[in-house]
């Protein structure tokens, strides 16, 4: 029986590049992951889960599976939770021959003691998750800005208020809006990021 996904093996290894499809390659700094896609819907996948609370790692092309001649798109692990993920368009889960595919999997997969799972655009797309995602991720470049959080604070205890409230509280009490950024990529504060970026709503305490 294949033994599951080694972790260190997958950190340390080399990426292949795909010979058919065109491949890009994306770094999540907070569990030093870099993943490489095959397809943007692969890459708006990564870029969905990226901020997920409990997030412990997660890898692109784990492995093959020889037994069931497969290789998962992800391995994705959650601090209570292990899954291999395929990434399909809602329309190719309809073709012949899918569903029988996908409960074997399963059943492989719960052998080993990991969950599968197949997601779709219709769960990646269906809120704008994944695109405040990609903004928050630029704002990783910089440092936590934990000190000036603290001195926000102080003016300024606890907060919930929209995107533009909290935008336009800071500027009165002389600190940059870009904060807000910096702070959800760090960590610092919290937001439902579903909604559109104009309509998420800050939180911190």
């Amino acid at each position: 029986m294949t033994k599951y996904i080694d972790i260190e093996f997958s950190r340390k290894k080399i990426l292949r590049q795909s010979k058919v499809r065109p491949t890009a390659f994306t770094n999540n700094p907070i569990i030093d992951a870099i993943c490489v896609h095959e397809s943007a819907l692969e890459r708006d996948y990564f870029d969905y889960i990226m901020f997920d609370e409990g997030l412990v790692y997660m890898c692109s092309q784990p492995q093959t599976f020889k037994e069931i001649n497969y290789t998962p798109d992800y391995y994705v692990e959650y601090e209570n939770r292990k899954l291999f993920i395929e990434i399909k368009y809602a329309a190719e889960t309809q073709q012949p021959g899918f569903e029988e595919k996908t409960r074997e999997r399963t059943k492989f997969f719960e052998g080993l003691g990991f969950e599968y799972e197949v997601v779709t655009e219709e769960t990646i797309r269906s809120s704008h998750k994944a695109r405040n995602n990609r903004l928050i991720r630029m704002a990783l470049k910089h440092k936590t800005p934990i000190e000036e959080f603290n001195k926000i604070k102080k003016i300024i205890p606890e907060i919930n208020l929209s995107l533009k409230e909290t935008s336009l509280l800071l500027v009165q009490h002389s600190f940059k809006p870009c904060f807000i950024r910096r702070a959800l990529a760090h960590k610092l504060i919290t937001a439902d990021l579903s909604p559109a970026w104009s309509n998420i709503m800050i939180n911190w305490r």
